[in-house]
Parts: C-alpha cells; structure tokens; sequence
C-alpha cells in the first residue's frame, strides 16, 4: 500500500515537472500533422504569427488537403535549437513516405527550420520553413510524349 502511495505521489510530480518547451511544442505539432483528424480549431492553437494567419485564411477546401496528406512518417530528428528570448528557431529533418493511393510514390527527406515563440508562457509555432527537399521515387518515373 505504501509503495503505491509512493509511486502516484512520484508520477503527480514528475508530470507537473513536465514542462511546456519549444522542442516539445514542436514535436508535438508536427506528430499531430502525421495524425488523422486533424482539426483547424486544434492547429489554431498550436500557431501564431504568420503562419496561425494563413491557417486561419485557408478555405474550407484548402484546410483538408493542408490536413489529409497521404503520408506515413517514418523518422524525425531535432538538429538544432537556438533560443534568444521568448522565440527559438529548430531545424529538424523529418522523412516519410508518401502514396498515391494505397502504393507509395516517393520518399521524402525533409529539412526544415520552424520559429516558435512564447505567448503568454505558451509556445507556439509562428512559421515553418523548407530548407532543402529530397524525393526519391520508389519506382521508375515515367516520362510521356506529348
């Protein structure tokens, strides 16, 4: 019985330990991109600044294919986080597989940079940037004469 008492009174406080950082907010983001029912109300309040505004732009059309990607992540590493203040910028590569249909199409190896920035001791992200692309294609690209 004691030992029980121990371990919740250990799991309350290391989950209020937990805290909200920009590498975790990142994570977060973009585990919920690779997710289904992405919402444009949940990915609201993940974003500021430009990048919240042109969400918040997007037409209905436009949010579900943002949202309805076919893809299937595969790897996701943080390179870099360099914060001064209440923003931080984080390159990552980010790679996954993506499909047409049910066959996969291409590999793709991202590198990108995201700001994120504290607003009112919440982070969030403000922009994403590509940084270099690569597609590699799973089979034979078929080129057609016109």
């Amino acid at each position: 019985m004691k030992m029980m008492a121990l371990m919740g009174i250990f799991l309350m406080i290391s989950s209020c330990a937990q805290k909200n950082d920009p590498v975790q907010t990142l994570t977060k983001f973009v585990n919920y991109r690779f997710s289904s029912g992405q919402t444009k109300e949940r990915i609201l309040e993940m974003t500021s600044g430009n990048f919240h505004q042109s969400i918040l732009q997007m037409s209905d059309d436009a949010f579900e294919s943002f949202s309805q990607m076919q893809v299937k992540k595969k790897y996701f590493k943080i390179l870099k986080a360099q914060c001064t203040g209440q923003k931080c910028s984080i390159s990552y590569i980010i790679k996954y597989d993506r499909f047409n249909g049910d066959e996969k199409s291409f590999i793709v190896e991202t590198k990108k940079m995201a700001t994120v920035e504290n607003i009112d001791g919440v982070w969030k992200i403000a922009d994403i940037t590509n940084i270099k692309e690569f597609h590699e294609p799973t089979s034979p690209i078929k080129i057609q004469e016109k």
